[in-house]
């Protein structure tokens, strides 16, 4: 056997409970309008810190840049300095191997020939000091 409701509630009561719990849950979780502006002040902080990183920001993309710049001016010097290096190095290694090689001429020379060619080369080095001075 059914037994009676004893709080004889009908579909239109129902409705309207769940409708004034719904209004109450409403009121409780809609934002007042000191919230709403507490929001727009944060909103507007932040758009404000937003500028201010956008401007240090391009600084610092205009320091990157020139450091950048600054960058492959070094690389292009320590390659030129490397071939200049290479090219001292080569001259170095050819100076020497012609050290102890022996010029014809002074295979030839016999003691007289030594006085004469040691007399120009002393006339030369005069002439030179007296040039530079």
């Amino acid at each position: 056997m059914v037994q009676p409701n004893k709080y004889n509630l009908d579909i239109k009561s129902i409705a309207i409970i769940v409708l004034a719990i719904g209004l109450v849950l409403l009121y409780l979780f809609t934002p007042t309008s000191d919230n709403i502006d507490k929001f727009e002040d944060e909103i507007t902080e932040l758009k404000e810190a937003n500028e201010t990183l956008l401007i240090s920001n391009d600084s610092i993309s205009l320091v990157n840049k020139e450091i950048d710049r600054e960058i492959k001016d070094i690389k292009y010097n320590i390659y030129k300095t490397k071939k200049r290096l290479t090219t001292a190095n080569n001259k170095i290694k050819t100076l020497e191997d012609e050290k102890n090689k022996i010029m014809p001429f002074v295979g030839e020379l016999g003691i007289d020939g030594l006085e004469d060619e040691f007399t120009k080369y002393l006339e030369r080095r005069e002439s030179k000091n007296k040039s530079n001075n």
